[in-house]
Order: structure tokens, then sequence, then C-alpha cells
């Protein structure tokens, strides 16, 4: 069961930048990927990074690109350029449908929220495998189907079916939460499962009206799988290990 890990990386300006303090390289966030990702335990295949509009990028951020490892751990590393177009959801679509033939599932993660548990990969397939077509599992899917968070798991069958439909909601130029709300439509038409762990997990998450307080998307505060750079530490820090 072949996972690559597709981070949806971006070296700009980012809306939480005007409620928080910005980092001062815009390499932080990828580096916090890799920090985590180096010091969790995890069985993935491979580790994509999905960069848009990388000729534009300021100079630390293509040498960092430029020096990544070929490796890390037993996953192969790899970066995926592309325009900068259709945000995330953009990047996952074409990137998904790239490596369409060479995985079983793909997961599907923004550079600023990083694994902070072991064998975090293992708890999203153990949801995926349960269902009967599989499908998509996201972080957290409210009563009316949408995937309220950025974090999840799909497999490469139902990516590959769902592609027209995906890349229709790309072109629609839709924003953040659009693209985010319609995203898991296409799968429950197709009859692919649909389903989350934010029953037995917690999902932090940011929002800048409750700067510098997280928000939750469940009431069950622990364990957390995946947590936003800013608040990573309350629950792992690879620096203490």
């Amino acid at each position: 069961m072949a996972v690559n890990y597709l981070i949806a990386a971006w070296w700009g300006d980012r809306q939480l930048d005007n409620y928080c303090p910005k980092p001062e390289r815009s390499t932080y966030y990828l580096e916090k990927q890799f920090e985590h990702l180096d010091a969790l335990q995890h069985s993935l295949d491979q580790i994509t990074v999905i960069v848009p509009a990388f000729d534009e990028a300021p100079e630390e951020y293509k040498t960092f690109i430029d020096e990544l490892p070929d490796q890390l751990g037993d996953a192969r590393v790899e970066v995926f350029q592309r325009d900068n177009f259709g945000i995330s959801y953009g990047g996952y679509t074409e990137a998904c449908r790239h490596y369409r033939d060479d995985f079983d599932q793909f997961m599907l993660v923004e550079d600023d929220y990083v694994p902070v548990l072991d064998n975090f990969d293992q708890i999203f397939l153990d949801y995926l495998r349960k269902q009967d077509k599989p499908g998509y599992v996201a972080s957290c899917v409210t009563r009316s189907g949408i995937a309220s968070h950025s974090v999840g798991i799909v497999s490469s069958e139902a990516m590959a079916a769902s592609f027209d439909a995906h890349w229709g909601l790309v072109r629609s130029r839709a924003r953040f939460g659009g693209i985010q709300g319609r995203f898991a439509s296409p799968f429950r038409v197709l009859g692919y499962g649909l389903t989350h762990i934010a029953g037995e997990y917690g999902v932090p998450y940011t929002d800048f009206r409750y700067w510098p307080k997280y928000r939750w998307l469940t009431r069950v505060t622990r364990p957390v799988v995946f947590s936003p750079v800013q608040f990573c530490h309350e629950f792992f820090d690879p620096g203490s290990q």
C-alpha cells in the first residue's frame, strides 16, 4: 500500500501573517515539516513537495528546495513544480494525476500543519481501509458533508475518477473556502467513502479571529495527529527527543 505524502507548499504572504508573527524565513514551514517527518515514525514511501511559481520564489527558498535530500529515512523526496493556480487543491489535483500509477494513496497536507504523532499515516490508512469503496478520510467532516480541514488521505482510484470534477473546481477559481468545502463532493457523488478522524482524535486549527489561541474541530482534546505549526510544540517537540 504505497503512500505519497503531498505537501502543498507556499513561499509568499499568508492571510494569518496579518494576525500573528510572520516567520523570518520563507522556508520556515517546510523546515518544520521535515523536522517532524524526520523525528516521527511512519511508513511513507514518498514525500512530495508541491511548489507553485518556483521561479518567482525568494533565493533562500529556491536554495532550500534545490538542497532537499533525495531520501528521508525510507521515503523518497521529490519536488513537483507547477503554476500558481488553484491554491492547495490545484496542487493536490495535479500531483495526484501525475503520480496516479505509482501510489495507492495520497496524504494531503498543507505546509503549515505538521504531524505530531508516531504512525500518523497508519491512523488515516486504518480509517480508509474500513470504507467499502475507499475514497477520502479527512481530519473532520461536517454533518453536511464538508471536509472542513485540509489534512487527509485519499485513494489513488478515487482521485483519478474525480479528476474532471476537481479540475473543474480548480478552474472555477473559487476562493479557499469554496474549494475546501466542495473538494469532497465528487467522492460522495461517485460512491466513494467519506469519513473523518475527529470522533477519536483532536483536530486543532488556526483561526485569526481567535489568535493567539487555536480552535478545535472536535471536543476531543487528545491525542492529536496533526497540529498547526504555530502550536505544534504543545503536542510534540522534536528538540526534546
